[in-house]
């Protein structure tokens, strides 16, 4: 295998393979394979659950293909300005040599990597038939952001550590929930009715970041496929059923509260560092027009912080967990934030402003 590339280009997809890749499953797995041919390479990395797969324009001399280990790879890569044409050759032993030429006398540099057959790479799940559905790339990253901060890290729940995708050809419906916190977007679109989804969270992390225009999905029983110009990311499905969420949405409110976003933020910043010493446990006093936050610790001692807001009913006081709190705050972009509470022990939701379409909840905090 003989090739000329782009350094910055290999680079970008390389960091990609090196998150996807797991050697702790299998030392294979730990590998990037790249295969030659025509005009381009391609880049497969795995960790049996996750399949990302990469084609980059090149010029290829000699067509063949390689597996070495993505962490000594992209280290090296790095190391090379980005400008810089890579000239990548393999031998019949599946070593690897870079060459690439630098400053005005055009000294060359060279590197020698250690590589595999890449015959000992596990071949991508075969491409069920189907049809793939169309939707705006940075709509649903907006709708994996405003709920993926909700997604469970708790493995013996695993139906939970993933995002559930719902669609009844009208309506788009994506939710997270850990049990203590939930975030929930919804837009109205033409995709396509499907059955209950739940993909997984490193899947969800990887869509976030992705770049392009030409974005399409396609749903079977068991994956799921998103591509993205030239590249795909193939995932298992987490199996299981996905908790009634919605029995958790109140439908009732003690009051409506309105607060500006930044100075809320602000707010639980300022108590952090008390609260991040009692499990991040304070106290939210809401009265008519001011919202006092407070945390004791034995340890350091207490904080009280407050701001303005609006609130249109009774007096009430909540404990919440800061980080929850603040986590449902960031995910919501509008100037002005409103918060429904319940009771002092029953969910809370928080809302953008002026917006119907995304709900976040946040339960209470019991305390002695």
């Amino acid at each position: 295998m003989k090739l000329k590339i782009k350094c910055s280009e290999l680079l970008k997809q390389l960091n990609i393979c090196q998150r996807i890749a797991s050697s702790s499953i299998s030392p294979i797995l730990g590998n990037v394979k790249i295969r030659a041919f025509e005009n381009e390479i391609e880049l497969t990395a795995s960790d049996l659950e996750i399949y990302y797969k990469s084609n980059i324009s090149a010029e290829v001399e000699t067509e063949g293909a390689v597996c070495v280990p993505v962490k000594n790879i992209t280290e090296i890569i790095n190391t090379i300005p980005g400008d810089e044409i890579l000239d990548i050759s393999i031998n019949d032993d599946f070593l690897m040599e870079v060459k690439f030429s630098k400053g005005k006398s055009k000294r060359e540099s060279v590197y020698t990597i250690f590589g595999n057959n890449p015959e000992d790479f596990p071949s991508l799940p075969d491409e069920e038939q189907g049809t793939y559905r169309e939707l705006s790339l940075s709509v649903f990253q907006d709708m994996l952001n405003k709920t993926s901060y909700a997604m469970s890290t708790d493995e013996a729940k695993r139906e939970l550590c993933g995002l559930l995708i719902q669609s009844d050809g009208h309506m788009l419906n994506v939710v997270a929930t850990d049990g203590r916190r939930l975030g929930n977007s919804f837009i109205e679109t033409s995709f396509d009715k499907c059955e209950d989804i739940i993909i997984p969270a490193k899947v969800i992390g990887e869509i976030k970041k992705m770049e392009g225009d030409n974005f399409h999905i396609f749903i079977s029983k068991q994956n799921i496929i998103f591509k993205i110009d030239n590249v795909s990311l193939m995932s298992r499905l987490i199996e299981g059923k996905y908790p009634d969420y919605k029995a958790v949405i109140p439908d009732t409110k003690c009051c409506t509260i309105k607060a500006d976003r930044k100075e809320l933020l602000a707010l639980i910043r300022g108590i952090m560092p008390i609260a991040k010493e009692v499990s991040f446990t304070v106290k939210c006093v809401f009265e008519k027009d001011s919202l006092t936050m407070t945390a004791l610790s034995s340890k350091i001692g207490k904080g009280k912080r407050i701001i303005d807001i609006e609130n249109d009913g009774d007096d009430i006081t909540i404990a919440f967990n800061a980080r929850y709190l603040q986590d449902c705050i960031n995910s919501i972009d509008t100037e002005f934030v409103i918060i429904e509470p319940t009771s002092t022990v029953k969910a809370t939701k928080i809302l953008p402003y002026g917006i119907d379409n995304h709900i976040n909840i946040c339960m209470p905090v019991r305390t002695g």
